[in-house]
Order: structure tokens, then C-alpha cells, then sequence
């Protein structure tokens, strides 16, 4: 009679999951600590080869407090592409993005959502002291953020999709399906673009910003420290 049990070493590997899992920001570990987890999270999902039931497809949402699409949404798509998720935006009264995958996969994608966006504004926020920007009228202000942040989002979907294995649209296959299955008739919607040529220095420094954004593939050896409480 075969054994159904699974072997000791993917018993491990579970429980390494959920582990990692509580290495949150929110649970007292640093961003760069949050993020080493979740990279480690979905390595060991990977090399284990985890069933769904070990490492379910379920589904993030991250509210954008906004109705309107603006060009930061081209975004969400190339983090779910290099996370190996598949991503929808919800258009309601706010919008919402949705990234649905392996946990290991969802909770890599929600911690680049929250790292980037953060880059992104930080970026913005030292673009608007310069003397250029606030030498402009407020109108042309608030193009030549939109056209700041419009290059920086391109620059970084850049970095993201040079990163990408060649076997993501493959592990994304699941996901696709949970979503056809829960949401079912979706429409494409696009992100606006920028046109207008007077703000072309406010897209070159939307791209060097973006430059200095330090995003790597998910790491194979980096340690993890496990909160208090938690045992290797």
C-alpha cells in the first residue's frame, strides 16, 4: 500500500513557509527583512515543488485610495509578471489592485507593490523641491510630475521584465485559471500616457531615479531571521 504522507523534507519546507510567512514589517522585522522572507518563501515553494494545499492560490488586494487610472498603474502587471502572478484592477468608487498565486508568489508581489510605490513617491517628493519643477506654473506642475512618475514606472517595469525566468508564464498558468473561475468576464483597461514634449527633463529624471532602484531576483541563500518565538 503506497504512503500518501508527504516526505519528511517537504514537511519541512511547509512549515518553513508558514514561518516565513510572519516575518512582517508589521511583526517587528525590518522592510529588508520582510522582503528576504518573502523572496525565501517562494524559493522554497519552488524547489519543493508545494501542492496547492501546502502552498494555496489565494489573492491579495492592495486598495489605491483613487478612482482614476494614472500611469503607475502600468506597474502592477510587470510585478505580477516577475512574481509569477496573474494580476486584475478592480474599478469601483476606488480602485484595487489584485494579485492572485501561489502565497509564496502573492506575498513577493505585495511586498514589491508596497517597495516600489514607496520609491516612486520618495523619488517624486525630491523631484518637486528642484528649481525646475518649481519654477513651472501649478498646471504644468502637475505634467511634469505625471510624466516623472510615467518614466520612472517604464524604467522600473524595464528592470522588472530583464529579471523575469523564462518559466513564469508557465507557474502563473493556475492563477490565470482561479481568476478566470472567480472574476470571469474581465475587460483590458490601459493606463494613460503623457503627451507633451515640454516635460522631456522630467522623464529623464523619472528614469534616473528609477536607476537607483535596487530590485534583484529572489534570493537562493540569503538568512532569514525568524522572529521571537519562532525555531528553525
Amino acid at each position: 500500500m503506497a504512503d500518501d504522507r508527504p516526505s519528511p523534507n517537504r514537511q519541512r519546507a511547509a512549515e518553513l513557509l508558514r514561518k516565513l510567512r510572519t516575518i512582517t514589517v508589521e511583526a517587528g522585522a525590518t522592510e529588508a527583512e520582510a522582503l528576504t522572507a518573502a523572496t525565501k518563501a517562494r524559493q522554497t515553494a519552488t524547489e519543493h515543488d508545494l501542492s496547492l494545499d501546502e502552498d494555496p492560490i489565494v489573492e491579495v488586494r492592495i486598495p489605491i485610495d483613487r478612482a482614476r487610472l494614472r500611469p503607475i498603474d502600468r506597474l502592477w502587471p510587470a510585478i505580477g509578471a516577475f512574481t509569477q502572478v496573474s494580476v486584475i484592477l478592480i474599478q469601483a468608487q476606488s480602485l484595487e489592485v489584485v494579485y492572485a498565486g501561489r502565497a509564496a508568489d502573492t506575498l513577493l508581489a505585495e511586498w514589491l507593490h508596497a517597495l516600489l510605490t514607496r520609491h516612486i513617491a520618495r523619488a517624486l517628493a525630491d523631484f518637486k523641491l528642484r528649481p525646475d519643477y518649481r519654477r513651472r506654473k501649478p498646471n504644468r506642475r502637475r505634467v511634469a510630475a505625471a510624466a516623472f512618475v510615467e518614466s520612472m514606472t517604464l524604467t522600473l517595469c524595464t528592470k522588472l521584465c530583464a529579471l523575469q525566468s523564462a518559466d513564469a508564464r508557465a507557474k502563473a498558468a493556475a492563477a490565470e485559471r482561479w481568476i478566470a473561475d472567480r472574476y470571469q468576464n474581465l475587460s483590458s483597461v490601459r493606463a494613460p500616457t503623457v503627451q507633451d514634449s515640454r516635460v522631456d527633463a522630467a522623464r529623464l529624471a523619472g528614469h534616473q531615479a528609477a536607476r537607483g532602484v535596487p530590485i534583484s531576483p529572489p534570493v537562493t541563500n540569503a538568512s532569514v531571521p525568524l522572529l521571537p518565538g519562532s525555531q528553525a
